[in-house]
């Protein structure tokens, strides 16, 4: 899916993703894995960037509600 993304928005320089929850960041060799699935694909290391933003759909969700 993210590889999928990257096509789609056509190949971004830098592509930030926010990430949450704890076998994304806490996984045995999890990103390490995702990099390495990513690279296979032909995206190169760095472009896309892992943001841990705690409580994201949370805090999404009700910045929905408020605007």
């Amino acid at each position: 899916m993210i590889a999928g993304l990257y096509e789609f928005m056509d190949k971004p320089e830098i592509m930030e993703l926010i990430t949450e929850g704890s076998l994304f960041w806490k996984g045995y060799r999890y990103q390490e894995t995702v990099q390495a699935g990513l690279e296979a694909l032909g995206i190169v290391q760095n472009t896309i960037l892992f943001k841990e933003f705690t409580e994201s759909s949370l805090k999404g969700a009700l910045g929905l509600l408020i605007t």
